[in-house]
This record gives C-alpha cells, structure tokens and sequence, in this order.
C-alpha cells in the first residue's frame, strides 16, 4: 500500500501508471524503504492489492485519520480579528460532472471544507 500511495500522491491515477511509477522509482524506493528483497511488486501484483482495498473502509478510516488531525491542532485555520475574536477559515468548492448526465443536464457537486484541517463540513449533490 505504501507503494500505491506514493503512486497516488506523485499523481499517477491508472494502474498502469503506479507500476511503471514503481519500476522507474525502484532504485530509491528500495533504499528508501529497506526491502530485504531488491525487488518491488509488478504491475500485476499492483493490480491486485487495488482490487482488494475496501474503499468503504478505507473511506471510514481517512476520515477517522483526518477527525484526529483537526482535534490534534484545533487553532489550524483560525484568525484573529481586530476585536479579539477567533474566526475559523472555510472554503465552498464546487465542480461539475463532466461526460454524465441527470434528467438532461450535468450534476453538480458542491462542498464546504474547513481551512486548515481539510475536514469536508457539507457535501452535497444539488438537484
């Protein structure tokens, strides 16, 4: 998993693209990693350790992950106004489905995500 997150973050989106990744990487990523083997997984075996994540769980388990790290720095975000008060920092995203099509036009999704913590407040899916 360590080598598909760091496929993800370095922004390779196929699994095609997380192996060649890896392949092209394998050098620094075995020292990086201290593999008693000086070998990293192939495509294939990439391929597979993808089809067995549980994107349920792995949904609840970063979100359980992201919960921890705003209670750890509750001030992230935050500003202090001229009169002393404490406003927390949030931004509204918005994005529109492109190539998918409800009732003849595209859905829209809409979300409100706390500064600092990353934590998303709303997500919503306007009719």
């Amino acid at each position: 998993m360590t080598l598909l997150g760091g496929a993800l973050a370095s922004g390779q989106r196929t699994a095609h693209a997380m192996a060649d990744w890896v392949r092209l990487h394998s050098v620094e990523l075995i020292a990086a990693l201290q593999v008693s083997r000086a070998r990293l997984p192939s495509e294939v075996t990439l391929r597979r350790a993808l089809r067995a994540i549980d994107l349920n769980l792995l949904e609840q388990r970063l979100s359980h992950f992201l919960e921890g790290l705003a209670a750890q720095t509750p001030a992230a975000g935050t500003i202090q106004t001229a009169t002393g008060e404490t406003a927390q920092g949030q931004a509204v995203d918005g994005k529109a489905l492109r190539g998918a099509r409800a009732y003849g036009s595209a859905p829209h999704l809409v979300s409100l995500v706390r500064q600092g913590s990353g934590v998303v407040l709303i997500g919503a899916l306007p009719a």
